[in-house]
């Protein structure tokens, strides 16, 4: 039968797809961390320089109280709102212009 070669045999021919993130030993086979976030989480975990001292805590405080400032709420468009005077009944409206076809 024509076959391609297998994808194991080139990915080991080339170090395995995955092995990208894994480092050599000393002795030559790849050494896979257990954790490989553990280095990030110590380096926020580092100890204090042995000149440090610590300074005295602030007293708790609550956060200042709002100012009340009710709302109350503008007109809006006031230009557009017509005086009461100006304001026809239905029955005094002029009738618009018929479009003529």
């Amino acid at each position: 039968s024509n076959t391609s070669p297998d994808s194991y045999s080139v990915a080991s021919h080339f170090g395995g797809v995955t092995d990208w993130y894994q480092s050599q030993g000393e002795d030559g086979p790849p050494v896979i961390p257990k954790d490989p976030y553990a280095y990030v989480v110590a380096a926020f975990q580092a100890l204090p320089l042995p000149n440090y001292v610590p300074g005295p805590e602030e007293p708790e405080q609550a956060p200042p109280s709002p100012i009340y400032i009710p709302y109350v709420p503008k007109p809006e468009y006031l230009e557009y709102i017509p005086v009461e005077d100006e304001v026809f009944p239905a029955e005094e409206q002029p009738l618009p212009a018929a479009a003529s076809p």
